[in-house]
């Protein structure tokens, strides 16, 4: 049930030669000085995604601007008392300089930084209901200019484009893993040749997966039918030739992994979660000492869930039963030990769970003065590590140093 179709993706931004090692536009993102800011967001932190920026000493960070709908990006730099400063760049969708209107585009963010030092973003574009993606340009203190992106349609099909997962692959290239609301499969795009102009390349979209329809009964004997729907939460995770992605299937309720080696096809994805389970999203991956560990919710039971993939199968634990708690994970490895970062959705806390042996220890690292714990994400700098989310009273981005050593 694969398809494969090559599109043209035009940019509608700036020209610029294409992405190599050394290029000159990235200098500003690799030295001290920080990045010239344009004016900060009332509103930044939803579907926030982070990276080490490519000086290894700052956070890049992209966000959906909910006073805007458009799509922002920021460098901070890190201080020892446990703030960042931001700068600011404005990506996409903000009202034209000229005309003063706005396009509503930016939910489902996605970004990584190449070797090379290119940032890459994939989002949702909302008013044409199409997957989009921008790079950045360089601009800064090495060219005493803002900063520019080019930005583009990456998948022209309507209904394209959420739940955007984007990583890098073994040869510096973007690819973004996604959901086809129109439908209800997931796919997944890839360009075609960085060495063409930037203004205009090619994106090969593959329907990597459609699906199966549900056909059961409930708990009294009644039929229960759901339509085929896969690809919500995608999450991709790219380690040397190998290429995973970890989904919910909506039909089947459960989570579902689908994985190939570079240059080769999707393998037809198997489940992870029991059946029956409702478990499943908000997935996220690592791979560790050769093993493949996914941290994810359960949605009947609302616990946090870890499965990890031994040579005789999957082990699956409950890592946090309390009430409400297991949405948005951050699957990460720290002071040696298997880390996930959560969000407690009965006290609208930051969690963290962490393993010991045969078993795991939670504890709150944020939100006793604030509603955090969505949109997280986990930035290791050195070896300090930040904890990120949405500060839904401040309406900025939550940031909160972990300690070192605990």
């Amino acid at each position: 049930m694969r398809a494969s179709t090559l599109v043209a993706a035009v940019a509608v931004s700036l020209s610029t030669a294409a992405c190599f090692p050394d290029d000159p536009r990235v200098d500003d993102l690799k030295g001290d000085d920080p990045t010239p800011s344009a004016p900060a967001p009332q509103n930044f932190g939803t579907w926030m995604s982070a990276d080490v920026a490519p000086d290894g000493a700052r956070i890049a960070m992209s966000f959906y601007d909910r006073e805007y709908k458009a799509v922002g990006f920021a460098v901070g730099t890190p201080h020892d008392d446990g703030t960042v400063t931001w700068a600011f760049e404005q990506v996409d969708g903000y009202p034209d300089p000229n005309t003063g209107l706005a396009s509503p585009r930016g939910e489902y963010t996605s970004m990584k930084v190449a070797p090379d030092g290119t940032v890459w973003v994939s989002y949702y574009d909302a008013q044409v209901r199409k997957l989009k993606a921008a790079h950045r340009t360089g601009g800064g203190p090495a060219t005493g200019t803002p900063a520019s992106w080019v930005t583009m349609i990456v998948d022209d099909s309507p209904g394209t484009g959420t739940w955007t997962s984007l990583d890098i692959d073994v040869n510096g290239a973007p690819v973004i893993a996604y959901h086809d609301e129109e439908n209800g499969t997931l796919k997944v795009a890839t360009p075609v040749d960085l060495n063409a102009s930037v203004d205009t390349f090619a994106w090969t979209i593959e329907t990597v997966w459609q699906g199966q329809p549900f056909s059961g009964t409930d708990a009294d004997g009644g039929i229960i039918t759901r339509e085929a729907d896969v690809g919500e939460h995608a999450r991709l995770l790219i380690e040397g030739g190998n290429q995973m992605i970890a989904f919910y299937d909506k039909a089947q309720q459960r989570l579902a992994l689908t994985e190939r080696t570079s240059g080769g096809a999707w393998n037809t994805p198997e489940f992870v979660s029991p059946e029956g389970s409702n478990m499943g999203q908000w997935p996220s991956m690592l791979i560790d000492s050769g093993t493949l560990y996914i941290a994810y919710h359960n949605l009947t039971d609302q616990d946090l869930m870890v499965s990890s993939r031994s040579p005789s199968g999957w082990v699956t634990v409950s890592a946090d039963t309390s009430d409400f708690v297991g949405a948005d994970t951050e699957i990460f490895r720290r002071n040696g030990k298997i880390s996930v970062l959560y969000f407690d959705g009965q006290n609208n806390d930051m969690k963290l769970a962490t393993q010991l042996g045969a078993a795991w220890s939670t504890e709150t690292v944020g939100g006793e003065d604030e509603p955090v714990g969505f949109h997280n994400e986990v930035v290791r700098i050195g070896e300090q590590f930040w904890a990120m989310s949405y500060d839904f009273k401040t309406q900025q981005a939550f940031v909160k140093a972990l300690p070192v050593g605990g």
